[in-house]
């Protein structure tokens, strides 16, 4: 059993660690024991030395779990060593624990960069956009006026691109402000549509009224009389 994504090297420290782990349960058998540590390793399929050495941390845990538990069903074993044995086996599987959640990690990691990452969607708007800015990066690099440098066309044309929007900008505020205007003009121009009162003034005359006797008036009032 091989891993192709790690250096030999590592896979042997590896293994050679896991080996006397093995040893009693294979009868000293060498070739039976690093079978077994290839194949405990192959479990937690790493991808990389750092993977492979969490992995081998874990089996390693995992077999003295085993004998803290074995030890403690001994006959010959005290009350106290028992729960001795047992604690430690449950520290022990605590830190296996910890260590597989890592490994998970490191794999999730990995497929995350692995996946490739979705095509961004744009609009059509952001389209027409970014054809335009590569048509003028396209202009700026072929094209430039007599007695200028590269950027110095390229500072030109966007001035006049800004000058364009400025003006075409003011265009619609100055369309705006006499549409306005000429929404509250007479239909023959003749101005604002508001009543014409000259005529009406124009037949008000003042009116004083005196006592009988022909008296200088004590009292006058001004009225205001049609023709």
């Amino acid at each position: 059993m091989s891993f192709p994504n790690i250096a030999q090297t590592a896979v042997n420290i590896a293994v050679s660690s896991l080996m006397p782990l093995f040893l009693p349960g294979t009868g000293d058998d060498l070739t039976a024991a690093r079978a077994l540590a290839l194949t405990m390793l192959a479990a937690y399929a790493p991808e990389n030395e750092e993977e492979l050495n969490i992995a081998a941390e874990i089996v390693c845990l995992r077999m003295h779990i085993l004998a803290c538990y074995a030890d403690a069903s001994g006959t010959d074993t005290t009350l106290q060593d028992r729960i001795r044995l047992r604690n430690a086996g449950v520290r022990l599987g605590r830190q296996a624990m910890s260590l597989r959640k890592t490994l998970d990690a490191m794999r999730a990691a990995r497929r995350v960069e692995a996946e490739p990452a979705p095509a961004a969607e744009i609009s059509p708007q952001q389209a027409a956009e970014l054809a335009e800015i590569a048509r003028m990066a396209v202009a700026a690099i072929t094209t430039k006026p007599a007695g200028q440098t590269w950027t110095q066309a390229y500072q030109q044309r966007q001035r006049d691109a800004a000058l364009a929007k400025m003006a075409a900008k003011h265009r619609a505020v100055t369309g705006d402000r006499r549409s306005a205007a000429a929404s509250l003009s007479r239909p023959d121009g003749a101005g604002p549509e508001f009543p014409d009162t000259a005529p009406a003034l124009a037949q008000v005359k003042p009116e004083i009224v005196t006592k009988p006797g022909g008296s200088l008036p004590d009292e006058t009032r001004v009225g205001r009389q049609s023709r």
